[in-house]
């Protein structure tokens, strides 16, 4: 079965050939005609898988390296695999460059310099436009804050002056004897001398609910309990 298959194949490889180029023609050489020969064997799947168990053989396999070891010890054979892996050789090595070409080269490598240089000045000032934009938008919240609570304060404030005709102290807050008035009091100085630590100056002159109404003053006068006066 074997054989007729390997007849029915070379058959086919033959009717495939023109008359010129057959591998039987006088003029091709007895390599290309076996080659051609065990190109067509090669189809037969049996054949195929006959050689190459056979290429995967342990005797095969050490001969083969024996076959290498012995070329490895040839100086010539071990100069010309040491010059191949080596690869080609620059066109311009050893060679000088002209004047003109190491002016060019300094150009553009200036020019990507450059470019690399604004690039990364890019990138950080838009890093510090973020920064800058949320430091901003976390101020505006606290003086938005602060803003209610020193329209809510000024109520009090103004109630009290119109009827004392003065502006009040911090012991007519301990006297009043109201606690959420003091938390009050106590978060809108705490958000005005945040904001006045801000890298920009902010004034609140114009803001006043308490006589010299200061965080200082405010924390010893409640640790003490004595009056500004």
């Amino acid at each position: 079965m074997l054989v007729a298959q390997r007849k029915e194949y070379a058959d086919e490889a033959n009717s495939s050939f023109p008359e010129d180029n057959h591998p039987t023609n006088t003029g091709h050489s007895i390599t290309t005609c076996r080659s051609v020969r065990l190109k067509l064997l090669w189809r037969d799947p049996e054949f195929r898988a006959k050689n190459l168990a056979g290429r995967r053989a342990s005797h095969v396999l050490l001969k083969q390296s024996t076959v290498v070891r012995e070329r490895w010890k040839n100086p010539q054979f071990r100069k010309k695999v040491c010059e191949a892996l080596k690869g080609r050789s620059a066109w311009n090595k050893g060679k000088r460059l002209s004047r003109e070409t190491r002016i060019r080269m300094s150009i553009a490598a200036k020019k990507r310099h450059e470019l690399k240089k604004d690039k990364l000045m890019s990138s950080s000032s838009n890093i510090l436009f973020v920064e800058n934009q949320q430091h901003c938008e976390l101020s505006q919240v606290l003086l938005q804050r602060l803003q209610y609570l020193y329209k809510d304060l000024k109520l009090w404030s103004d109630g009290f002056r119109s009827t004392y005709t003065r502006l009040p102290r911090m012991s007519d807050v301990e006297k009043s004897c109201a606690p959420i008035l003091l938390l009050k009091i106590n978060r809108y100085l705490e958000l005005r001398n945040i904001l006045r630590s801000k890298p920009y100056c902010m004034n609140f002159g114009n803001m006043v609910i308490l006589k010299e109404d200061t965080e200082k003053e405010y924390k010893q006068i409640f640790l003490d309990g004595k009056e500004i006066r």
